[in-house]
Formats: C-alpha cells, sequence, structure tokens
C-alpha cells in the first residue's frame, strides 16, 4: 500500500516548496516528506514554455541575485552572470545584479526533484482542500479523498490559499481575527498581514519572431524605453534557452488589473484588449511577431504595514505558527524568487532542528 504516514507535508511545489524539500533532504535524508502541488507542473512562476522553435520563461524571468547560503542549491539552475556571459556556471562571489537561466527557469525545479531524497514522495495535480490536527498530528485531504498525515506541516501556498486551508474566515481577512486561537496572537502581531492578503495580476506577453536578432533588439530597446507599463522584459535568445528570438515582457500591476478579465476566475484571463495594444505597440515599433501569446500569473506579497512588513520579512522569511506548522514563500519573505527559496530555506532549517 502507498505511504501516508510522513515527517513532513510540504504543501506547494513553488520555488520556496522546492527549496525546503531540496534542503531538508541534504540535511536529514532519512525524514519522510511528502510533496504536494496542485498544478501539473513544478517550479511554480519558474515557468518555462516551449513552442516550435521559441523558448520562454514566462514567469520569473531571473534571480535577482545569489545569497551566500546553500551555493549548491542554486547551481542547479546554470544560471548566467549579470555580465551576459555564455559561462553558465555560478559564479564564486555574491551578485547584486539579475541572473538569467541558460536552460530556462524551469530547469532549476527538475534539477532539484531529480535530487530529493530517496525518502521524498512527490504529487503533481495534488489539490489540498483541507488541513486538521488531531492528537499531535497533521491531516491533509486532497480533492480526490486522500488523505495523509504527518508530524510537521509547511505551508508554502500563497497567502490567500494558507488562509483558507487554515480554516480562517475570509469574511475578515484584513485583522485575521478569524484564525483559530492558538495562531490568532501571532498572526494579529505581524506586520506583514495588517492588510488583506490579496493576489496582484500580472499580464506577461510571448513573442517569438523570426529575423536578425541584432536589428529585432535594436527596434525594442526604443521602445521599451518609451513605455512605461512594462515592467519586466527579456530575450530567450540571449544567452537563453531558445534558438530563435524569443521575447518575454510583463506589465505592471496597474496595467494588469485593468486589462485583466475577472481576477476572481480561475485560471485568470487577460481582457481581449490586453491583446490589441500590446501588438499594437510592437508592429509600430516595427516588431511583427510570428508567434504571439498572453499569460496572467497572480502574485501576493506581504504588502501589510510598509517598512515594518520588510523589516519583518528581512528578519524572518518563513512564519512558525507553533504545534509543528510553518508558512513560508513570498508571501512572508518579499519580493522574487530569491525571497522565496530564501523562505524556504529558514523554514527548513527550523523544521530540522525541530525533528533533530
Amino acid at each position: 500500500m502507498p505511504t501516508t504516514q510522513f515527517d513532513l507535508i510540504v504543501i506547494g511545489g513553488g520555488a520556496s516548496g522546492i527549496a525546503a524539500t531540496w534542503i531538508l533532504g541534504q540535511w536529514r535524508p532519512s525524514t519522510r516528506v511528502l510533496l504536494l502541488e496542485k498544478s501539473h507542473g513544478w517550479g511554480g512562476r519558474m515557468a518555462t514554455r516551449r513552442h516550435q522553435e521559441w523558448v520562454f520563461d514566462h514567469g520569473a524571468l531571473r534571480i535577482e541575485s545569489f545569497g551566500d547560503y546553500n551555493r549548491d542549491l542554486w547551481a542547479l539552475g546554470e544560471f548566467n552572470l549579470p555580465d551576459s556571459s555564455s559561462d553558465s556556471t555560478l559564479p564564486t562571489r555574491q551578485f547584486s545584479h539579475p541572473h538569467t537561466a541558460s536552460r530556462g527557469m524551469t530547469a532549476w525545479a527538475k534539477r532539484a526533484l531529480a535530487q530529493f531524497s530517496p525518502q521524498t514522495n512527490t504529487r503533481l495535480e495534488a489539490q489540498v482542500v483541507k488541513v486538521d490536527r488531531h492528537d499531535s498530528q497533521w491531516t491533509v485531504t486532497l480533492n480526490s479523498g486522500e488523505e495523509f498525515t504527518s508530524t510537521h506541516l509547511l505551508i508554502t501556498a500563497p497567502a490567500p490559499q494558507a488562509r483558507d486551508l487554515l480554516g480562517f474566515s475570509a469574511n475578515s481577512p484584513t485583522t485575521w481575527e478569524s484564525a483559530p486561537t492558538e495562531w490568532r496572537e501571532r498572526l494579529l502581531a505581524d506586520p506583514r498581514l495588517k492588510s488583506p492578503p490579496v493576489y496582484a495580476p500580472c499580464v506577461t506577453a510571448l513573442a517569438g519572431f523570426r529575423g536578425d536578432a541584432a536589428s529585432l533588439r535594436q527596434a525594442w530597446a526604443a521602445l521599451s524605453s518609451q513605455w512605461p507599463d512594462v515592467m519586466s522584459w527579456r530575450w530567450n535568445d540571449e544567452h537563453g534557452p531558445s534558438t530563435q528570438p524569443a521575447l518575454s515582457l510583463q506589465m505592471n500591476e496597474a496595467w494588469s488589473r485593468a486589462h485583466t478579465l475577472d481576477e476572481g476566475a480561475k485560471p485568470l484571463a487577460p481582457s481581449p484588449q490586453a491583446t490589441t495594444l500590446i501588438l499594437q505597440n510592437l508592429k509600430q515599433a516595427g516588431l511583427e511577431p510570428d508567434f504571439f501569446d498572453l499569460k496572467v500569473w497572480r502574485y501576493a506579497y506581504p504588502v501589510g504595514d510598509g517598512s515594518a512588513a520588510a523589516s519583518e520579512a528581512a528578519r524572518s522569511p518563513s512564519l512558525n505558527l507553533g504545534q509543528k506548522l510553518w508558512l513560508a514563500g513570498d508571501a512572508w519573505a518579499g519580493v522574487g524568487v530569491r525571497a522565496a527559496v530564501f523562505s524556504g530555506f529558514m523554514a527548513a532549517r527550523q523544521i530540522a532542528e525541530d525533528l533533530a
């Protein structure tokens, strides 16, 4: 019979959940871990998409910097140097500049999974609908009706999902006063939770070209300098995974909110006008895509109490609620993949100490 009892269950197979699972396997390889992810792929927004000859990173486009912690974990992604050097090995010193992935961002997640401890089990398309605690055990229930138990639980899902899984009332999202008594004081004292845990949409456009890469980049440089709605962009063929010119561009939050259909829908969808406006701007600049598509991502960052929230995220990038329950991810650590990975790293360290 399949194993249903574990030492740790990790909910969420994004950057934070994968990092925590990998690190715990390195430090305590005998720990029985179950990693659950509701979607059909690993890595969360560390997502790479292939279409014909084009390859796009379309979630996280880069790593902001490598921390000075666990460099073996970062090495799995074969990230490029900040100066776009063709040398894709991990640098030996810390940089504060962005790094892109030579094989695509998804490669990091896949390689991390390949190095998981033999005691680690993983499940895709495993949506958690309920978590309970009874007799010092956590019980996690999937939408399929399957149940798994563990002594320790790590939730790396975005804050709105974490709130729902733990049974907090959606009618009181601002103060978290509906949290169970055993967690309420800790939650109410956290400056990251002084504002409602809500999502922010991000419209991402993927544009593939067949043409001279240098000319395309020149045209894009002129356009992007005059297009304030663009938040971030990357040419995926520049020391990246694509063999043909492949542009990923991400619109800022204000533009994305104005051009996303129903933000309550799952998955989110861009408005028809979003396609028209982006293509219009590209074509006016002489950029005629041979392939074009849009996607909408959702993010939930710790807006909270301004500088106090940022300070708390830096001081404690994961949240230990007691009763062997941890929360991790960018909802607690701040914006960016590096913050999410660091959050998982710190949660794993505390869990490893507790398991010792």
